[in-house]
């Protein structure tokens, strides 16, 4: 019996040390890209990670320019790594294991660049040996916000209109609407709207924090099936799950833009610090406390002169949807043109050192609403 307890106990040591010799020893694998065509641009973006588990295929330049498209392509092909003017990390997909491969085999006259989408107190695991940055921060070496404000040449909106559209209400006869799945955040934002709906501000709730929406579920949640679930509503809850300067996700662009609601927020100079028009969006920290809240949105919700106001920013603005859509002036597009114009130097031995600070983020922003602060 001893035997073969020793036997198992020997197999189970043998198999962890051939996992850890495998690690070690593995080369970088691209048997997923094989089928991908060579990249023949003359500017290339290598990308060594995927983006949230999915590869980084050239649609994140679909939207850019003919122009940039015509000489900058996006590849993942091991031929193309030596030929490449950049390779990007993208840091929720980053593994040390698995990214090995590329710093023992790194040309230091090209930049190793690190790409986040998230907040610092989701993420902080970076590591530190890349050079630049690309980022929602403004702070980045190439910026990639998730939205942004631009003047616009065309004749504004039909403000009565909106009005109509948000006069059919929704069935509830909530003015509210908020889908979310992150239940539980630092900033505690899921109390904060609890509260307000214990004062009587009726607010609808969808998705795995709330209930599933009637008219489409989660996981078909298409832009047309989204339109019709929210644009009857006036206002949608879009507090970030994080305080962060300069962090405002889809949660705001999307629904301020595609919608047509006047979005709740939590953080006003965080948004006047971005740049967006200060009537265009409501800030819970701009009221002295949650019932003069409550009193205002009962109030504008009813009263169409108030509540047009929050929408006339779209006689002069339109969004950029970036995520959705590309602009030259950020992403990818951005750092296609950087590369070409040699806008980096050509040495990339100084790693990113200070960036995507704890220090940017203020989770207790909304603290003094809860009871127990």
């Amino acid at each position: 019996m001893k035997k073969i307890k020793t036997r198992k106990i020997a197999w189970i040591l043998l198999s962890i040390f051939v996992t850890i010799t495998w690690i070690f020893l593995c080369d970088f694998e691209d048997s997923d890209y094989l089928s991908d065509p060579p990249c023949n641009k003359s500017i290339k973006i290598f990308t060594a990670t995927g983006f949230f588990g999915q590869k980084i295929y050239p649609r994140f330049l679909s939207h850019c320019s003919e122009e940039i498209r015509n000489y900058c392509g996006i590849t993942r092909r091991k031929p193309d790594f030596e030929k490449a003017d950049a390779v990007v990390f993208h840091a929720r997909d980053y593994s040390y294991w698995k990214s090995r491969w590329f710093f023992s085999n790194r040309n230091f006259t090209i930049p190793y660049i690190i790409w986040t989408m998230e907040s610092p107190i989701s993420e902080q695991n970076f590591p530190s040996s890349m050079n630049l940055t690309m980022s929602y921060d403004r702070n980045s070496d190439i910026h990639f916000p998730y939205g942004n404000f631009r003047r616009h040449q065309k004749s504004g909106e039909n403000l009565e209109e909106i009005w109509k559209m948000k006069r059919k209400s929704a069935e509830s006869g909530a003015e509210i609407a908020w889908m979310v799945s992150n239940c539980e955040t630092e900033n505690r934002r899921m109390e904060i709207v609890q509260k307000l709906m214990k004062l009587g501000l009726k607010i609808d709730i969808f998705g795995k924090c709330g209930i599933p929406p009637k008219k489409c579920s989660i996981s078909e949640a298409t832009s047309k099936c989204e339109f019709d679930l929210i644009s009857p509503y006036k206002f949608y809850i879009s507090i970030e799950n994080s305080n962060c300067k300069d962090y405002i996700t889809e949660k705001f662009w999307r629904n301020i833009r595609n919608r047509f609601v006047v979005p709740i927020v939590l953080g006003k100079q965080l948004y006047l610090n971005a740049g967006i028009p200060e009537k265009s969006f409501i800030a819970l920290d701009d009221f002295e406390n949650l019932e003069r809240f409550k009193n205002f949105i009962e109030d504008m919700a009813e009263n169409k002169t108030k509540y047009l106001e929050f929408h006339e920013w779209r006689n002069e603005f339109e969004i950029d949807d970036v995520l959705g859509e590309g602009s030259d002036n950020h992403g990818f597009c951005k750092l296609c043109q950087d590369l070409r114009s040699k806008k980096y130097s050509k040495s990339y031995s100084k790693p990113v050192e200070n960036w995507h600070k704890l220090e940017d983020c203020d989770y207790k922003l909304g603290y003094r609403f809860l009871d127990d602060y």
